[in-house]
């Protein structure tokens, strides 16, 4: 279990460098438009000198802002600087107005270069320091901050597929209707010439209907300085997935034909190795029986992840498609209870099993989405694929009582290491809207399921299997 843990947190801190690492061997001639990737817009510092003829300040007199916009008749520092910002967003967006908007963050750079120069020539020529001014520094910084003249095309590049939330936050929710294919639990067995057989009696196998909630969110790094390297989007994204399958019917009777019906046994006490009955005429008969199985699944997921996009020819509407990588920890958690239990009349015997385990498991989650925008459409299509190791810790009971006979219970464990993966496609609507909503079709499998085989020879023994499912999910998300 501690060798998981450790492997999970190495996997962490190897995710900053395999993320940018992977996308470069996956998309060769993409680029990460990170912000600060290109040196050529690195903006000059700040100019303290003034012309001559200059007012003491300019910030009040500016001029409302661009047409049609909502703007007050002066400006303070951090109105001009949001609308210097705005019209760099709006540039980067590309279109026939492109050229407008990179003469309008000009010309407001520029006012904000003049009136940041006279107020700080004002200071000085009152003998004050103009650093000392948190009204100087604001534009100071926010003109280190902001290229002087910005290449709208590369800042295009930089621009993301669907709505930019304010604070780089996401919520999301989400239900699945799923189809798990459960590994087979065997119960009973016959003997036939002394050779005896464990496969011919109940087998409980097939798929079952189910269904999955999801919540999870994410944030941007980039608003605490971390964001802004490899792909220029690295994300913290948290998500918990819930999955839980009850299983209760009557599995009617059992007739042997003639055969000796085996009851194993768990390999607890002086009988550990089960019981038999001779057919007798038929006295062996399992009259009736239920079986009841109470599976949940839950795992946790954190993962960093990054976005790249790659240009095309006709990139006009933004690029072509992008890649999303991520790598992080998944825990998950695996509750099984089982009962099988029946009565033979003939002998006046009734048996009962009852299993219960616990999986945890802990390892590294690591995947990639593949992303294509439809062109003038708020649509945005998706397909992916996600792996996980799981380093496991399962530990449980299996009982058998039988009429009598004292009950017999062996614990059981298991460490092996397993492996799990979804395969996923869908389609986002309203990718341009702070409200979006998912539709994914997926198939996978779960590599730790919880299985007890009993032999009738040694002990009960605890075995991790695969179960595969598939289905559909819709899901919504909030960005903020």
């Amino acid at each position: 279990m501690r060798g998981g843990v450790f492997a999970g947190r190495g996997a962490v801190r190897l995710g900053f460098w395999l993320l940018p690492a992977v996308s470069a061997l996956l998309l060769p001639g993409c680029a990460a438009f990170g912000p600060d990737s290109d040196p050529n817009l690195t903006p000059p510092s700040l100019r303290m000198q003034t012309a001559a003829d200059g007012p003491e300040s300019i910030l009040d007199e500016l001029p409302p802002g661009p047409a049609g916009d909502l703007a007050p008749s002066t400006y303070g520092p951090e109105e001009l600087v949001a609308e210097i910002e705005r019209e760099q967003d709006r540039c980067a967006q590309g279109g026939e107005a492109r050229d407008d908007h990179r003469q309008r963050y000009r010309r407001y750079r520029q006012q904000l270069q003049d009136g940041a120069n006279a107020e700080a020539k004002a200071l000085q020529d009152a003998g004050r320091d103009p650093y000392t001014d948190p009204r100087i520094r604001y534009m100071h910084e926010a003109l280190i901050r902001l290229p002087e003249n910005p290449d709208c095309d590369q800042n295009k590049k930089k621009m993301r597929i669907g709505y930019q939330p304010e604070f780089d936050a996401t919520l999301e929710a989400g239900i699945a209707g799923t189809r798990l294919s459960l590994p087979s639990y065997r119960f009973l067995g016959t003997e036939m010439g002394g050779v005896p057989n464990l496969n011919t009696g109940y087998n409980f196998e097939g798929n079952e209907q189910t269904k999955s909630l999801h919540l999870g969110g994410s944030i941007g790094l980039g608003r605490y300085g971390l964001g802004d390297g490899f792909g220029g989007k690295l994300k913290l994204n948290v998500g918990l997935t819930y999955t839980d399958v009850e299983i209760d019917r009557n599995t009617g009777a059992f007739d042997p034909n003639g055969a000796t019906l085996l009851i194993p046994g768990t390999g607890d006490g002086p009988s550990g190795a089960g019981f038999s009955l001779a057919d007798a005429g038929g006295l062996n008969l399992v009259a009736n029986s239920d079986y009841r199985l109470d599976y949940d699944h839950t795992s946790i997921r954190l993962k960093l992840s990054d976005e790249f996009w790659c240009d095309g020819e006709d990139d006009e509407d933004g690029p072509p498609f992008g890649l999303l990588p991520y790598i992080g920890l998944n825990y998950t958690r695996g509750n099984i209870d089982q009962r099988f239990a029946g009565s033979i009349p003939g002998y006046g015997r009734d048996f009962e099993y009852n299993t219960d385990v616990k999986v945890e498991s802990w390892g590294p989650v690591f995947g990639a989405q593949f992303l294509a925008p439809v062109k003038r459409s708020p649509v945005l299509l998706r397909a992916g694929v996600t792996g996980s190791i799981e380093f496991n810790d399962a530990k449980g009971s299996d009982s058998l009582d039988f009429t009598g006979f004292a009950r017999q219970t062996m614990q059981m464990s298991n460490d092996d290491t397993t492996f799990s993966y979804t395969l996923n496609a869908g389609v986002t609507v309203g990718a341009k809207s702070p409200i979006q909503f998912d539709i994914d079709g997926f198939y996978g499998a779960i590599g730790n399921t919880p299985v007890v085989t009993r032999d009738g020879v040694g002990p009960s023994r605890l075995d991790l299997e695969r179960s595969d499912y598939a289905g559909a999910m819709l899901r919504t998300r909030f960005s903020f």
